[in-house]
């Protein structure tokens, strides 16, 4: 019987932990809270950088490009001390010039209340599936950072620099504090060139030179860098 007992606990142990995690969509809502775009209420649910209008007056490479989510990034708080990005991407995770990691990757930074942002390093144990459409997850652990103010931390995720992001949830214990960040008012950067503008050859998402001057001068930027396009 105790065998029995124990083997039902294992089939189910997945969902308990599965029930404890409640997840947030950037997308839901009025407004998607989607930072470093341009049209952002226009593009509406996606993660691309040009509005559906765009797709007729451009040629097919470059609205293609335009939708890989290369300099978004969603802007949240928490007091998580694990937090799990679960999310789909449309195309091959590698490609022959950059690493799996910055090609369909995310990337996290977390500023306490102090204004000291830390990397939050890339977890050992993510899972980039075995077929194109799997789900891949990143899951964040020892996130108690010091200094934290009463929402926790602000974090900034960074989506991949040459891929399509086709869903993206944010996943944190039912127990924690989470809300998204208010999108920027300020007027943006435009950042408009080729490979390198879209972050080809960086080590992962947040490395590219555009998101990494996003973080330096914490001003929002627009990056429409389509690789061999410009």
């Amino acid at each position: 019987m105790k065998n029995y007992i124990y083997s039902f606990l294992l089939l189910f142990l997945p969902l308990f932990a599965t029930a404890q995690i409640k997840w947030y969509n950037p997308l839901d809502g009025d407004i998607p809270n989607v930072q470093g775009r341009a049209w952002n209420s226009e593009i509406g649910k996606s993660f691309h950088r040009l509005p559906i209008r765009a797709k007729a007056n451009v040629r097919g490479v470059v609205w293609n490009l335009s939708t890989n989510s290369s300099g978004l990034h969603i802007d949240f708080y928490s007091n998580a001390p694990e937090i799990i990005i679960k999310y789909t991407v449309s195309a091959s995770i590698s490609q022959w010039n950059m690493p799996a990691i910055a090609c369909s990757g995310v990337d996290m930074y977390a500023t306490d209340s102090h204004g000291v942002t830390d990397w939050c390093a890339c977890p050992s144990n993510f899972n980039f599936g075995k077929n194109r459409g799997d789900t891949i997850l990143f899951h964040y652990k020892g996130l108690d950072y010091h200094n934290n103010h009463k929402e926790g931390s602000q974090y900034q995720l960074f989506l991949p620099l040459l891929n399509e992001v086709t869903s993206l949830s944010i996943g944190v214990p039912d127990s924690s504090l989470f809300k998204f960040a208010p999108l920027s008012s300020e007027k943006p950067i435009v950042v408009y060139g080729t490979s390198i503008a879209q972050g080809i050859a960086a080590s992962r998402p947040a490395m590219s030179w555009s998101n990494q001057v996003a973080r330096k001068l914490d001003s929002p930027i627009v990056n429409l860098g389509f690789s061999g396009n410009a």
